[in-house]
């Protein structure tokens, strides 16, 4: 099985052979990259870290436990950013808030510019992956994001949540997720839909996509975003 049906079908067992094929500092290297285990010093209160684990304390199965997302934790904020940094061919952009502040005759007092962080991956690598999320959506775990007029990207996830009153990872209690952007050509929008012990289906792609879809279809005409048909 090759990488795009791997991740298209969210295959746990072919992301540990994967993973595990990695030297371990340049997989810690990358996950920081992306930004994870640092505060993205958005303007809100009460953002935290999350939690990334330098390789001296991991242990044998830390790599494999790494590639499924277990032994980390990250923020919606820091997902959100993550992806959206495929999106943006690789650039890693610093979130924002407010994007600029105008009086009451409508002049503008102050502009808050985009502003890249650094390049995590290539060009090159953000466009295959892309094209791998791509499939998620077409003919993978995230079909319900489908939308008519317009190639969505995105990946679902069902993560079990840790139970500290145990100390392991709980069997009945899980945070689902569904995130993407669109359009997957030249993205204008990116959605991160969590839900929280959902009741029933748990399953990202069965509880989460369809959220996005829905809101998805809602912003793009808002914002004039032109179909591909």
């Amino acid at each position: 099985s090759d990488l795009t049906d791997i991740v298209k079908n969210s295959c746990n067992v072919g992301v540990i052979q994967t993973g595990t094929r990695l030297d371990e500092k340049v997989f810690e290297k990358s996950i920081r990259r992306f930004g994870f285990g640092t505060l993205t010093e958005i303007n809100l209160p009460g953002e935290v870290n999350g939690l990334v684990r330098s390789t001296k304390d991991w242990s044998k199965i830390s790599l494999a436990s790494l590639s499924i997302g277990q032994e980390i934790s990250v923020t919606p904020i820091q997902l959100i950013m993550a992806i959206s940094a495929i999106a943006n061919r690789g650039t890693l952009m610093k979130p924002m808030i407010v994007k600029e502040i105008i009086d009451s005759t409508q002049n503008k007092i102050k502009i808050f510019k985009p502003r890249p962080v650094r390049q995590v991956v290539s060009v090159d690598t953000a466009l295959t992956m892309s094209k791998i999320l791509e499939q998620v959506v077409n003919d993978g775990t995230g079909k319900r994001a489908k939308l008519a007029g317009y190639q969505a990207a995105g990946k679902t996830g069902t993560a079990q949540k840790f139970d500290f009153s145990i100390g392991k990872y709980s069997e009945d209690k899980y945070s689902s997720f569904f995130m993407g952007y669109v359009p997957a050509e030249n993205p204008k929008i990116s959605i991160l839909v969590l839900l929280d012990e959902p009741k029933g289906s748990y399953y990202g792609g069965t509880v989460a996509a369809p959220v996005f879809q829905e809101i998805a279809s809602k912003v793009l005409p808002y914002l004039s975003v032109p179909t591909n048909e």
